[in-house]
């Protein structure tokens, strides 16, 4: 008598229970393998089929888990569970290639497209476009995990040297992966969103990845055109530039009408240039992380743009003199 699967419901296999699991159904299905399905579950199985996302959680977990009983419980456990993200069902794939593949192994992809579908199983996908996307889309074209062999042939792949690489890490980015991560990143934000003086100062040093130098000149800038807005001389530089242009009482530049506003702004600015500027002009920090530092000419861009919408006495000398 032909039988199917409690869950996915293609062709599966009853086998022969041992005494010790009176109480379960021991199947073999074409798609999830071996399990054993608790007899009230299967009673509640028998006749409903599942969605199809909810039959790939299922089917998954099954094929990572041969011959482990499933209960009502269990089941509901498992549908909780959320759903694989593409790197996550793509590794998934990877790892299954390497464990039947060798290195420099050609995978024949035929012989996965046609019934029981392993590959559904393997990536926990919910059909065939899917597992198709995840090799093609995913692991071939994005990531470069896969290459079609011989090149433009997709009826086979190998796994690619980064392919193993990320293998072993277990998942974990590589180095190759995390720097295109960022290039992505950035690929949409535009320089010209920020100041203009932060663009005409560390656009280049950033893009040729001479991080130090784009973050000291940044939060120079900050500090030369406090001095500009406040009129005073080169002279005046670091701790004694913020003092004279922001004391209480004998500030050159108002940001607020509040006095704790005003000395907030005061300690804005000159930790800023403490704590980021201060440090290049002694040592190599030598910042590596390409994000981090676009962040901190960010923030020197938000610095320079409330500069500029501050009021200096000495372009209004009737300003409040009690601020």
């Amino acid at each position: 008598m032909e039988h199917t699967c409690y869950f996915c419901k293609e062709k599966a296999e009853l086998e022969v229970n041992d005494d010790s699991f009176i109480d379960s159904e021991n199947v073999k299905c074409t798609r999830c393998g071996r399990y054993r399905i608790s007899l009230e579950l299967k009673d509640e199985r028998s006749h409903e089929k599942l969605p199809d996302d909810d039959i790939a959680k299922i089917s998954g977990w099954i094929r990572e888990h041969q011959e482990e009983l499933i209960t009502t419980d269990k089941l509901k456990e498992i549908l909780k569970s959320k759903k694989l993200l593409d790197e996550e069902k793509g590794f998934k794939l990877l790892r299954f290639f390497a464990e039947h593949y060798g290195k420099g192994k050609a995978i024949d992809l035929n012989q996965y497209h046609h019934p029981p579908y392993l590959l559904l199983s393997v990536a926990w996908a919910k059909d065939l476009p899917e597992v198709l996307y995840l090799i093609r889309d995913y692991l071939v074209r994005n990531k470069g995990f896969l290459r079609y062999l011989p090149p433009g042939n997709s009826a086979a792949v190998v796994i690619t040297t980064e392919g193993w690489e990320y293998i072993e890490s277990g998942g974990k980015p590589t180095a190759k992966d995390a720097e295109q991560a960022i290039k992505v990143e950035f690929k949409d934000i535009s320089f010209d969103e920020l100041h203009p003086l932060i663009v005409d100062k560390c656009k280049k040093r950033f893009d040729n990845e001479l991080y130090d130098d784009a973050i000291f000149n940044a939060m120079k800038v900050v500090e030369v055109e406090v001095r500009a807005k406040a009129g005073l001389p080169e002279k005046d530089y670091g701790d004694k530039l913020m003092n004279v242009a922001m004391k209480r009482g004998e500030s050159k530049l108002i940001f607020s009408e509040h006095e704790g506003e005003q000395d907030a702004a005061f300690f804005l600015y000159s930790g800023a240039l403490r704590y980021f500027k201060n440090p290049l002009s002694h040592r190599f920090v030598e910042h590596i992380d390409p994000m981090t530092v676009f962040e901190h000419l960010a923030l020197a861009s938000l610095l320079l743009r409330m500069l500029d919408e501050t009021e200096s006495k000495e372009d209004n000398p009737q300003l409040d003199e009690s601020i």
